[in-house]
């Protein structure tokens, strides 16, 4: 990690709750096979983790499109905008997402990645449960079982 990377790190580690938030917007937002995701689902995600987890939360709000995130995105928790990162140093954000403990991820498979990649056994995933915008295009092997769909 470089430098703004690695003090992003650390304050995720030194977080008590650290829970990463992927929102994916650019071309999800266009008509098509996905969808974004909305802000309820970004809500009820943070509020079924803090009910689950019975702790506060600080949500680190990853996202292609920070300014609507910041605009857009009120979870009843702490929340941290993370915009170090562009497309091309894109990895540091996968790398930060999987150091938070637990995820709530946007129907990415980048997203997924950045839960998948965290090795704890106890971490909690919320994640959207429907990923396409069409049903003829479900697959319900997308997503692991022990991961809460809503």
């Amino acid at each position: 990690l470089d430098a703004p990377n690695a003090a992003m790190a650390a304050q995720i580690d030194a977080a008590p709750c650290p829970v990463s938030f992927h929102v994916r917007r650019g071309d999800y937002i266009a008509a098509g096979a996905y969808a974004a995701c909305t802000p309820d689902y970004y809500r009820a995600a943070a509020d079924h983790l803090a009910t689950t987890l019975g702790k506060p939360l600080t949500c680190f709000i990853f996202s292609n499109d920070p300014a609507w995130a910041r605009d857009n995105l009120d979870l009843g928790q702490d929340q941290v905008i993370v915009d170090l990162n562009d497309e091309a140093t894109g990895h540091f954000d996968m790398a930060l997402m999987a150091r938070c403990a637990h995820h709530v991820i946007a129907n990415s498979t980048f997203s997924w990645w950045g839960a998948w990649l965290n090795p704890d056994p106890d971490k909690q995933v919320v994640a959207p449960r429907n990923w396409f915008a069409t049903q003829a295009l479900h697959n319900p092997d997308l997503i692991p079982e022990q991961w809460h769909r809503l």
